[in-house]
C-alpha cells in the first residue's frame, strides 16, 4: 500500500501542474495575435481542401485552348494557364494535395523519430550509439539535398515525394525526443513509476511521451511548412507531383516559361506556398512561445 502511495502521490502532483500549465500555454496563445491569425489562415485553408470539389469551378483536367493565356478577370479570377484550364480551380485543388504531402511526411517523420528518441533516450548503451551515429549521418546531408537522393531511388511521384521528406527530417524529431527522454526520465514520477514495478514501455507511453509532446508539437508545426516546401521544390524540378496534378510547385515550374508575359500563371500558385508557410510559421511561433516551460510557470 505505501507503494501504491509513493508512486500515485507523485503522478497525481504532476497532473495538476500540466492542466495549469496547460491553460496558461491556451491564454497565451490567444492573446498572441500572430499566431490566432496563422491558425485562422491555416482553418481556412483546411476548409477549403475539405470543399475543394465544390469550391473549384473546374475540374484539374478540364482544357479549353481557346481560353489559353487569359489574364485575370471576373470570369476567371487568377486567369488561365498555357492549356486554358483555371487557375484559381487549380490553386484550390492543390491546397488538398500540398497539406497532404506537409501532414503525411511531418507525420512519418515525428512517428519514426519519437520512437527512435524515445528508445535512444530511455536505454542508453548500444541502442543509443547506433541510433545517435544514423541521426548525426543524416543530419550531415540538407534535407532536400536527402529528400532528393530518395526521390532518385524511389522515383518521382506523389507518395514517393512524402516517404523522402519524412526520411529526410526524421533527425530532428529523433535528436529532439532524445534530449526530452533524458530530461525526463531523472523525474521524480519516473522514479516512481519504476519504484512501483511499471515496465519500460509503459513508462515510456504513459509517463515520458505525454510531458515530451509540447516541444514535438511546436517542431511538427513548423516542419509542416518546410515539408510543403521541400515537396514544391521537388515538384519544381520534375521530381514530385507528375502533370498534370494541380500541385503548386508543379504549376511554378509549367509557368515559369510564360513568367515575363503571362505572370499570373506562377504568382498565384507561389503566393498560395508563401501564404500557407507564414501561416505554419506564425503558429509554431506562437506555440513555442505559449508552450514554453519558463514562461507557463509561475
Amino acid at each position: 500500500m505505501a507503494q501504491l502511495t509513493a508512486g500515485t502521490l507523485p503522478e497525481l502532483e504532476r497532473q495538476r501542474e500540466t492542466r495549469r500549465q496547460r491553460r496558461l500555454a491556451i491564454g497565451r496563445l490567444r492573446a498572441n495575435r500572430l499566431a490566432v491569425a496563422g491558425g485562422a489562415i491555416i482553418l481556412a485553408l483546411a476548409l477549403v481542401a475539405l470543399a475543394a470539389p465544390l469550391l473549384a469551378a473546374e475540374d484539374q483536367d478540364s482544357m479549353t485552348l481557346e481560353n489559353q493565356f487569359l489574364p485575370p478577370s471576373a470570369e476567371h479570377p487568377f486567369g488561365t494557364d498555357d492549356f486554358g484550364r483555371d487557375i484559381l480551380s487549380r490553386v484550390i485543388l492543390g491546397s488538398r494535395i500540398s497539406l497532404q504531402v506537409g501532414l503525411v511526411a511531418v507525420g512519418i517523420a515525428a512517428t519514426v523519430g519519437t520512437v527512435i528518441g524515445l528508445l535512444a533516450g530511455y536505454y542508453g548503451g548500444w541502442v543509443d550509439t547506433i541510433s545517435q551515429w544514423a541521426v548525426d549521418v543524416m543530419l550531415a546531408f540538407p534535407g532536400l539535398l536527402l529528400a532528393l537522393g530518395v526521390v532518385a531511388v524511389l522515383g518521382p511521384g506523389l507518395l514517393n515525394v512524402m516517404i523522402a521528406v519524412g526520411i529526410g527530417s526524421f533527425p530532428g524529431y529523433a535528436r529532439l525526443m532524445r534530449g526530452q527522454v533524458l530530461a525526463l526520465k531523472q523525474t521524480e514520477y519516473v522514479e516512481a513509476a519504476r519504484a512501483s514495478g511499471a515496465t519500460g514501455g509503459r513508462i515510456l507511453t504513459r509517463h515520458i511521451l505525454p510531458n515530451a509532446l509540447s516541444p514535438l508539437i511546436v517542431l511538427a508545426s513548423l516542419g509542416v511548412a518546410g515539408a510543403i516546401l521541400t515537396a514544391a521544390a521537388l515538384s519544381f524540378i520534375g521530381l514530385g507531383a507528375q502533370p498534370p496534378s494541380p500541385e503548386w510547385g508543379a504549376m511554378l515550374s509549367s509557368g515559369r516559361e510564360y513568367l515575363r508575359r503571362e505572370w499570373w500563371i506562377t504568382t498565384f500558385p507561389g503566393a498560395a506556398i508563401a501564404i500557407t508557410v507564414l501561416a505554419f510559421n506564425l503558429l509554431g511561433d506562437g506555440l513555442r512561445d505559449a508552450l514554453d516551460p519558463r514562461a507557463t510557470r509561475g
